[in-house]
């Protein structure tokens, strides 16, 4: 069993399309990280909503006129490094098919960017913040499907038969040859345009964020929580869901009646709420407690690279933005994590469920500030229940006891601790 294991797992990372997004995901990782640190200024420190902006009391030496001006500035910066991942991840992933193909570099990038820009020309900036609804990094795997299905268009119907001797000759024949693939290219534009109309008018692929945080929040059957932690888990190692998202703080009936019994000195109505105990208890560093792996590689690899990886996203990580590190070690398909990921998280929710149920632990009823730092939220949306930090901890070592056979496992293999060129 481990041998076909290992053999199946060697050809997956074989596959030229993971070979080719592993490639891209190395262009887009250094994007995504200073995006990230940009983001956590953003959202931490110059807004008013933001944990370090309350914490350091920011109202009182940086007026609200300058921090406006320096959230636009970093939010820009953020939307420029990171916000359009997805969409650049595309285009990137062209170039790198064009070399496996060994077909015209630029005629498939520029395909491929005809397309992106035919796709979402129609999304305006708002306000001083650009809003790319559908170039993010939940829809990176769409566009990098879409890179792999126009490149082959391309490398399909743009061969050049004979090479000519003649320079004109060879520019007529490259044109002759790109009549067919830029038509085709077109065509595909077109209805790609169409497609992303009707789903920009439903509400996009936001729906299954939608639908995981309204399940989460206002499921009462404990197995449907479970289920719904998998089902999270692996929309994340696709790339299909926010790592964020889940993180954020509900607002429903359940919620409110928790707050309400709480600051009454009331029993709570509704002890096991499955969105508050995966923000507190759950989620340590994003989906997956990537806080956990990220300390199990540091004590177990000796790869510079890697370290250096892990040392650059300690504090996104911190703040529970994980981005950066899925695309850095990688995470995003790669069959490795995913089951780690996936038993961390139930393990976690178990446990703290039944701790729960037992009385020996609170249940997280408080709104945190935005991008407040992990663990620390446990303590805040527990009123400070010094319980609860212990039991995080306590969590944190586990999951890193959990993650460190996988780790070794993966050094042995000689894959998955660091970025892969595909040669």
């Amino acid at each position: 069993m481990i041998k076909w294991f290992q053999k199946s797992l060697k050809q997956w990372y074989q596959l030229p399309p993971i070979r080719n997004w592993y490639q891209t995901m190395i262009v887009l990782y250094p994007l995504s990280l200073f995006g990230t640190y940009f983001n956590i200024l953003t959202k931490a420190w110059w807004s008013p909503n933001g944990y370090l902006y309350q914490v350091t009391n920011a109202q009182q030496w940086l007026s609200p006129q300058w921090s406006e001006h320096l959230g636009q500035l970093t939010n820009w910066l953020s939307q420029m490094l990171s916000g359009g991942i997805g969409v650049l991840g595309g285009v990137i992933s062209a170039y790198f098919w064009a070399r496996y193909f060994q077909r015209d570099v630029w005629l498939m990038v520029g395909g491929m960017t005809l397309i992106s820009v035919g796709g979402l020309c129609q999304f305006k900036p708002t306000g001083a913040a650009l809003q790319w609804p559908l170039a993010g990094l939940p829809y990176l795997l769409m566009w990098l499907l879409l890179a792999w299905g126009v490149s082959w268009l391309l490398a399909r119907y743009g061969r050049i038969e004979d090479e000519a001797t003649n320079y004109h000759e060879q520019i007529q024949q490259r044109v002759q040859a790109s009549f067919w693939p830029l038509g085709i290219g077109i065509v595909v534009m077109l209805g790609f345009h169409l497609v992303i109309d009707t789903v920009s008018t439903i509400g996009g692929f936001e729906w299954w964020q939608a639908w995981i945080q309204n399940l989460l929040t206002e499921s009462r059957h404990w197995g449907n929580d479970l289920g719904l932690v998998v089902l999270y888990a692996g929309l994340q190692w696709l790339g299909l869901a926010d790592a964020n998202n889940c993180l954020l703080m509900p607002n429903n009936q359940q919620w409110q009646a928790n707050l309400v019994a709480a600051l009454t000195h009331q029993s709570l109505p509704y002890p096991l709420t499955s969105a508050g105990i995966y923000n507190a208890y759950v989620a340590l560093g994003g989906s997956g407690a990537w806080l956990a792996l990220l300390i199990a590689i540091s004590l177990v690899t000796p790869r510079i690279a890697t370290q250096r990886i892990l040392k650059w996203n300690l504090i996104p990580v911190l703040f529970n933005q994980p981005a950066p590190l899925m695309l850095g070690l990688p995470i995003l398909f790669n069959p490795l994590w995913l089951g780690g990921m996936v038993v961390v998280s139930l393990m976690n929710f178990m446990i703290t469920s039944g701790l729960i149920m037992l009385g020996w632990l609170a249940t997280p009823v408080f709104t945190t500030p935005d991008l407040t730092p992990t663990m620390l939220n446990t303590l805040i949306m527990t009123n400070g229940d010094w319980r609860s930090w212990l039991v995080v901890v306590g969590l944190l070592i586990l999951d890193v006891g959990l993650y460190l056979p996988l780790v070794r496992y993966a050094q042995s293999l000689g894959t998955s601790l660091e970025l892969k060129s595909g040669k």
